[in-house]
């Protein structure tokens, strides 16, 4: 088979997070200085799960940067299973197209894309400036509940959090 064909050619259905893969490449920036960057790609859904600068390429800091990296994900995953299966619960809400499917095993992948949309937005009042995040939904809520997670440190992201009106909350 020609190179060609090769390259051009549909990746073969897998089950998703069977096969991960890392990327190391380079980006300029605008003064001409090229900084390493590291990706971990899950292959299936072709998704980027991590993407860090690395401020040099010495191996054991790549192996450092994958292992944090892995463990991360696998404790949250871990982390709300082992909730889920304690309180003999289910999540609803994380399938794109069908927020009434549930289940009793989500991945760390599928939780992380119902965080999707999340914006802050900036208001300038006077000399003041404050910051506003999205509010959360009830399934992200659910997320952070079950992974340990306290609410409060979504609102310590910005250096000024107020509480929307609950007219304006979104659940």
């Amino acid at each position: 088979m020609c190179i060609r064909k090769i390259k051009h050619k549909r990746p073969k259905p897998l089950p998703l997070n069977l096969i991960w893969g890392i990327d190391m490449t380079g980006k300029t920036d605008s003064t001409g200085k090229l900084h390493s960057i590291f990706a971990i790609i899950e292959h299936q859904s072709r998704a980027c799960l991590s993407l860090s600068a690395l401020a040099d390429k010495a191996s054991i800091a790549l192996v450092r940067l994958l292992s944090i990296g892995l463990r991360v994900l696998g404790l949250i995953e871990y982390r709300v299973r082992k909730k889920l299966y304690e309180i003999k619960d289910t999540l609803r809400g994380i399938y794109k197209g069908n927020p009434k499917r549930q289940t009793k095993r989500p991945t760390t992948e599928m939780m992380l894309k119902s965080f999707e949309g999340i914006t802050l937005t900036e208001l300038s009042v006077g000399k003041q400036k404050h910051q506003i995040l999205s509010p959360l939904t009830g399934v992200q809520e659910k997320i952070l509940s079950l992974a340990g997670i306290s609410f409060e440190i979504y609102g310590m992201l910005t250096g000024s959090f107020f509480e929307l009106p609950p007219k304006m909350r979104e659940r």
